[in-house]
């Protein structure tokens, strides 16, 4: 073949568009299988080692690559025996010898050995611990090195790339949707917690109060612990006593989490959230995690001035984002942002 332009007319003529797409099953598990592997060993062995650290001390660079390292090492063994079967499965030959991966995966046990499937992965290791930990290393590093002012957005990047989804949401928790809890409650979509912190940032100091109203599952609950740190304060208020202790568990699954919740930097309580959390105020930020009839003024006036009150409001499909600030003078300015689509902020079922 002389290059891409012949190669690809060749495929074209001799094997019809089908030919673009031979070896798609394999490869696309691997390349499924080669992110979860890597992500998930990377964020279980970060927990482990962080465990190591005295509380709200971050993980050097030296060990983040090393830990990105050994992801990459797990990664490559996990991954292999797929590996092969895609290179067998894109050979020229594949369509003949191969009815499917399945077949593929019978034949080389059979007729070469189970040792087969992890042939090659020596020549992959060096690669893939070399990028493990280069990527980990420059995720977090990108994290404090973009500028914003305050350095909010960087403080936003790390904190909820570090934070582990997976101890929150019960299934696809790093799919970019909202995700069932159970109880008719959800845990948001990654972008709308984003969205709800960046929104809350420049309220969120190292000595604020939070309050979040309908906290459910805890995630973002624990994001915005870590954008107060170290010595704010956020309370996560819910109006079912499952979900209050659903919180608590899930939160319970990390030390840093324990952390939070053992010096009382957290909380979460049974309340109507439409009331708020009186006790707890005045607030600097107040959250609201779902749709409101109308911004409560009970929440308005439990923030500090100046304070900032980010509530979706609406119903069914016309639901919009307010944000609503207390100016130091005790006036209030009300914008709204964009639509969305949140549960309804409801009495507690009976």
């Amino acid at each position: 073949m002389r290059g891409f332009l012949h190669g690809s007319g060749i495929i074209f003529r001799e094997r019809g568009v089908r030919g673009f797409f031979q070896g798609f099953v394999p490869t696309t598990a691997r390349q499924a299988a080669n992110s979860a592997t890597r992500f998930g060993s990377y964020n279980m062995i970060k927990q482990f080692a962080q465990g190591y650290v005295a509380p709200g001390e971050k993980l050097g660079t030296a060990s983040t690559f090393g830990i990105g390292g050994l992801a990459g090492f797990i990664t490559v063994y996990v991954t292999q025996p797929l590996d092969v079967i895609k290179t067998r499965m894109q050979s020229i030959d594949a369509k003949k010898d191969y009815k499917n991966s399945f077949v593929c995966a019978s034949r080389i046990f059979r007729d070469e050995g189970v040792l087969t499937f992890w042939s090659g992965a020596v020549p992959r290791l060096a690669r893939l611990i070399m990028s493990g930990g280069i990527v980990f290393t420059m995720l977090v590093k990108l994290g404090s090195i973009l500028w914003y002012p305050n350095h909010h957005l960087a403080q936003r990047l790390t904190v909820i790339a570090q934070l582990d989804r997976g101890h929150y949401a019960p299934a696809l928790p790093y799919q970019d949707s909202p995700q069932s809890i159970g109880m008719s409650a959800t845990i948001s979509a990654p972008h709308m917690h984003a969205a709800a912190s960046e929104s809350l940032l420049p309220f969120l100091h190292s000595t604020s109060k939070v309050l979040d109203i309908g906290s459910g599952s805890g995630y973002l609950t624990h994001v915005l612990a870590d954008l107060v740190e170290p010595e704010g304060k956020v309370i996560g208020v819910d109006h079912i006593q499952g979900l209050v202790d659903l919180a608590n568990s899930n939160m319970g699954k990390s030390v840093e989490g324990q952390d939070l919740l053992a010096t009382g930097r957290v909380c979460f309580v049974k309340a109507d959230g439409r009331k708020g959390w009186a006790e707890g105020g005045p607030y600097d930020a107040i959250h609201v995690g779902a749709a409101a009839l109308e911004a409560y003024s009970a929440l308005v006036d439990q923030l500090k001035k100046p304070g900032r009150l980010f509530i979706p409001v609406g119903n069914g499909s016309s639901q919009y984002i307010w944000v609503i600030d207390k100016k130091e003078d005790g006036s209030v300015q009300k914008k709204r942002s964009f639509g969305v689509r949140y549960v309804p902020l409801t009495d507690a079922p009976k």
